[in-house]
């Protein structure tokens, strides 16, 4: 019997619930733009803060806003130009703002708690402390189970069949959370000396005997934290419920169409673009393999304009042009580890069915004017910003070139300080969010980076060798070189979003190299150019930002900034998103902060 103590001691516990002010104060004015705290606080907690020269916290949030402050500047001169409608901003980020209207529409439909009751409580704390003590039969196959299930059913004695099964093993005890929910509940209204019906484990059938049940010990900690995680289990639960009763009320009667021969045409190239990559990687019958951006470019070159803005997927109104779902089916990512076509067709009729019922969330959220909430808008704002910006710096870094004579006065430059740098690293490449998340928080439990790269890293020639690259000049990989070389030994820096995936990387060693002749069939004219390019994007980067800066205006509220309580946590946070979904909970802005040196307007506060 379960002791009815129990509610008295249940009752004297509260959960206790924190609420946070929103913190709406101007941290910086750039141009007609504002950052406010909230947003600043937010970006630099959820990212991992960059250790280079181990500056001090106050010297990281200060390089962090001056990061946020050129990024701003560069979304003002890309609205200006009206970047807004490039195919980056009207379907990659559109893929994102539809995340964020379904997320709102989700929580409209769950926004009011549900009502956790004393008695629901008290019911899942109960099974929460209670043991069973089990005996048990085991069968092979569900036939032998449901056989022996009849005759215990027929008055066969439990001890009697477990002797002619010749199963010999004790009876065990275990607890209510050992199980799964669902058989976890059958066990727990099971009388003494009961029997249940037949159970599939992952082994084979079970049929369990309760012997007894009683309440384990525990202290007023263990309780106090089981309460917290039973009402959210609990609210889970029902939200849950209310989630399944919206989709049926929801997708009731709704038909939509795709049309069919851009489906079977959009499969074929899908297909010839994985099948070719497996051979050429010479990969297993089981391995994974990837479509990425550049596949999506060359599947709509295949396709042509003409037939990328048909319509593909048939909505009443509005209907969705191929090209649209295009970009918004690699924005998600795609992957197979079965190239077999019929395969291939289910996974993307699949994935266009979750298309399809997304952008039906999508458009009633926007419906319902969803766009227009507070938070709805502050996020995506920011993401829009960063996007902007990004296209205008890809812009200034596509305009920069090292042309032959640069080179080649560098060669022949008299100047004994001529070297080329090479570095090494240890890097895991991942696709998956989630992995990188679980990398990251056992990097911060101090496991080995090596090890972690062998167990996570997909680059297959690195992943024997711990994610060693060996030395290499930053030109060879330039997205991570460009960050590497400035690195300290020893520091990690990630994720970097790069073509392949998430990068996370070491530096673990530098060497220059110096230039001793000018004869160029003894050196890299590609290293040199690199280092000669990567010296003028910088300087490109550097002086835009200083014309924005004096075009549109920036003023820093250093007082307010000297005042903040913001933790550098040292980890990445994810937002899952309602309906589903998971994206970074704000954008991976590079740092880029010493544009301010070479700016003389050092002293400006807002009034």
């Amino acid at each position: 019997m379960i002791n009815k103590n129990f509610l008295t001691i249940l009752l004297s516990f509260t959960i206790n619930v924190f609420t946070f002010a929103q913190q709406d104060s101007v941290l910086a004015k750039v141009g007609s733009d504002k950052i406010f705290v909230k947003e600043f606080v937010e970006r630099f907690q959820s990212v991992p803060q960059l250790d280079k020269n181990r500056p001090s916290l106050f010297e990281k949030e200060k390089n962090f806003l001056l990061t946020l402050i050129a990024e701003k500047l560069f979304a003002l001169e890309a609205s200006e130009l009206k970047y807004d409608s490039s195919d980056v901003i009207k379907y990659s980020f559109n893929a994102l703002k539809k995340m964020y209207l379904r997320d709102a529409l989700y929580r409209s439909i769950i926004q009011n708690q549900p009502v956790v009751t004393e008695e629901e409580m008290r019911e899942q704390t109960e099974k929460y402390f209670t043991r069973f003590l089990l005996d048990f039969l085991f069968f092979d196959d569900s036939s032998s189970a449901l056989m022996s299930y009849n005759k215990l059913i027929n008055g066969e004695k439990f001890d009697s069949l477990k002797s002619k099964l010749s199963i010999n093993m004790p009876a065990i005890e275990v607890g209510y959370n050992d199980f799964e929910p669902e058989v976890g509940q059958k066990i727990f209204q099971l009388k003494t000396n009961a029997f249940s019906e037949p159970i599939k484990s992952k082994g084979g059938w079970l049929i369990f005997k309760l012997l007894s049940k009683s309440v384990q010990s525990f202290t007023s900690k263990d309780l106090n934290s089981t309460l917290k995680k039973i009402k959210s289990e609990i609210i889970q639960k029902k939200n849950d419920e209310r989630i399944i009763n919206f989709y049926k009320d929801f997708f009731h009667n709704k038909k939509v169409v795709t049309d069919a021969t851009l489906f079977n045409s959009f499969v074929i190239k899908v297909f010839n673009i994985l099948n070719e990559r497996k051979k050429a990687n010479n990969l297993s019958d089981t391995a994974k393999v990837y479509l990425v951006a550049q596949d999506i470019y060359k599947i709509e070159k295949d396709f042509g304009n003409d037939s990328l803005y048909l319509p593909f997927i048939l909505f009443d109104k509005n209907p969705v042009s191929l090209k649209q779902f295009i970009r918004e089916f690699i924005f998600d990512g795609f992957y197979t580890d079965n190239i077999d076509r019929h395969i291939l067709a289910a996974k993307i009729n699949s994935r266009i069915k979750t298309f399809i019922e997304n952008e039906l969330l999508a458009r009633e959220a926007f419906r319902l004017g969803m766009e227009n909430l507070p938070d709805v808008q502050l996020n995506i704002k920011m993401w829009k910003d960063y996007y902007l910006s990004e296209l205008i710096k890809k812009k200034i870094i596509d305009s920069v070139k090292a042309d032959e004579i640069e080179v080649s006065d560098y060669l022949n430059s008299k100047n004994d300080s001529a070297y080329l740098t090479e570095i090494n690293i240890l890097e895991i490449l991942t696709d998956s969010l989630s992995t990188v998340q679980k990398v990251l928080s056992e990097l911060e439990q101090g496991k080995d980076f090596g090890s972690l790269a062998e167990k996570y890293t997909k680059r297959k020639w690195a992943k024997e060798k711990g994610g060693e690259f060996g030395f290499f000049p930053p030109s060879m990989y330039p997205e991570i070189g460009s960050i590497a070389v400035n690195l300290n030994l020893g520091e990690v820096y990630g994720p970097l979003k790069t073509k392949d995936g998430y990068s996370i990387f070491k530096l673990i060693d530098r060497r220059e190299k110096k230039i001793t002749e000018p004869d160029s069939s003894s050196v890299n004219k590609e290293q040199i150019e690199y280092k000669l390019l990567t010296a003028k994007i910088t300087k490109a980067l550097i002086d835009h930002t200083i014309k924005m800066a004096d075009k549109y205006g920036v003023e820093i509220n250093k007082d307010l900034l000297e005042r903040l309580e913001v933790k550098d946590l040292k980890m990445l946070v994810f937002r899952y998103m309602g309906f589903g979904g998971q994206i970074t909970a704000v954008p991976l802005s590079t740092p880029f902060s010493q544009w301010f040196y070479f700016w003389n307007k050092h002293n400006l506060i807002l009034p």
